[in-house]
């Protein structure tokens, strides 16, 4: 049975289903604690062969630790890099339940 890819909520030490993203949808990454990736808020997605997990280069995510006065809006892969961001994640497949 396909489904889409489930995005789990930390509460009480337990991961809680909260919402689902569908294939072709990209979002930020803040944190990678294997097996999972952090979306920010203790927002969290399993890496499974269903996504896409990539990182900006090493300047880039320099140039994004700068003040916010200063640091360049900068674009990559389609997003904007925010403060803190330290990659993407790509829904590549519906998950195989």
């Amino acid at each position: 049975m396909n489904k889409t890819t489930p995005v789990y909520v930390l509460e009480n030490n337990r991961l809680k289903k909260v919402s689902e993203m569908l294939k072709g949808q990209s979002t930020p990454v803040y944190q990678s604690i294997s097996p999972v990736l952090g979306l920010g808020g203790d927002i969290w997605l399993e890496q499974t062969k269903a996504i896409s997990y990539e990182t900006p280069s090493k300047e880039m995510i320099a140039k994004n630790q700068l003040p916010e006065k200063i640091h360049p809006k900068q674009i990559w892969k389609g997003l904007e890099l925010h403060p803190g961001q330290i990659g993407k994640v790509t829904i590549l497949q519906d998950t195989v339940i």
